[in-house]
């Protein structure tokens, strides 16, 4: 029998006690088919209940209930739960559309089915190399600036009833307006919810913090933190800074140019670190850069910059920071004065 048939059947609470046999034998097969169901589940209640946070553990508790009824056997069935509970499993960045065999969504929206489709959709994945910015423009007519190495994932159609897309990096997206369908963005522990608006945000891997900084509209900003999760509203000009490693979120305005104005080709300094302005660069201009002579004297660094040159850059640097520097092949050499 079709795997795709009893799955169906089985979103639909109409797996006979056999059919669940079959699927239990299939989640048993391989990693990625548990995965594949766990992620099938978490896309058919928000589909049909029209929310878009669930607990992890409450998923995989849900499809650990409805495929090992009291009537069944449980002589074999620990593969699937322990799996679930292993750590590392519930990274909500793991893109939740991703499915066996490609991707596959659309299933059974009728409660009584007497046929059984899945739609295969192809996974997008869009990156940017360091010292590159594109512009991106998704199946809804939504548009994204995609910032320099960042990575945008989505699998949705222009029809789809949720627009889910995953964020490595930094973006800045323009929403199209559509009440009943909602925009969603995840990154890392991060999610945020828009109907019609823009808004920016940044996550970088190595970065401790992400930032949502709302441009127009309004979004909902939800963290999820030790199984618990705290949902914040933006109004325009509000953003919010998480720090995973502290677990703190703070709600407070931004300086627009300072968060925004990378997508105009500007790049905005403001009491930055060391640190932060050498991040920026080598993100911004694809360089490393290599510090000698640096004593650990601390930097708050203001500037703008708008479509120049990183010469120009480390020029104009140079006489209040008092450093030197060499420029070669993709390197910086920065030498301090004593």
């Amino acid at each position: 029998m079709d795997i795709d048939y009893i799955i169906g059947l089985y979103l639909n609470d109409q797996a006979s006690e056999d059919q669940l046999e079959i699927l239990n034998k299939w989640i048993e097969e391989s990693s990625d088919n548990a995965m594949a169901l766990n992620k099938l589940e978490k896309i058919w209640l928000m589909k049909s209940k029209k929310s878009f946070y669930f607990n992890e553990n409450e998923v995989s508790d849900r499809v650990w209930n409805r495929l090992h009824p009291p009537s069944l056997s449980k002589r074999r069935f620990l593969t699937y739960k322990t799996f679930f509970r292993s750590a590392g499993f519930f990274l909500l960045a793991a893109f939740s559309f991703l499915l066996y065999h490609g991707l596959k969504s659309d299933i059974l929206q009728r409660q009584e089915v007497t046929e059984t489709k899945m739609e295969v959709k192809s996974l997008v994945v869009k990156s940017n190399p360091r010292g590159v910015k594109s512009t991106i423009r998704l199946p809804d007519g939504s548009t994204v600036i995609l910032n320099a190495e960042s990575t945008l994932r989505y699998n949705f159609q222009a029809n789809d009833t949720i627009r889910y897309i995953e964020l490595e990096g930094e973006a800045y997206f323009k929403v199209m307006k559509d009440a009943n369908r909602p925009f969603i963005v995840q990154s890392g522990s991060v999610r945020t919810v828009a109907l019609g608006t823009e808004f920016n945000v940044k996550s970088y891997a190595n970065e401790a913090t992400t930032n949502v900084s709302l441009n127009q509209g309004k979004v909902q900003v939800t963290i999820q933190a030790d199984q618990e999760a705290e949902s914040y509203y933006l109004n325009p000009g509000q953003c919010l800074e998480y720090d995973s490693h502290e677990g703190r979120a703070i709600k407070n305005t931004f300086d627009n140019r300072v968060a925004l104005g990378w997508t105009d080709g500007v790049i905005c300094f403001k009491k930055d670190s060391l640190q932060q302005v050498m991040s920026k660069l080598s993100r911004w201009y694809d360089v490393n850069f290599e510090l000698k002579n640096y004593h650990g004297t601390p930097w708050k660094y203001t500037g703008e910059f708008q479509d120049e040159y990183l010469d120009v850059i480390l020029k104009s640097m140079s006489y209040s920071q008092h450093f030197d520097y060499k420029i070669t092949k993709g390197n910086v050499i920065v030498n301090f004065k004593n």
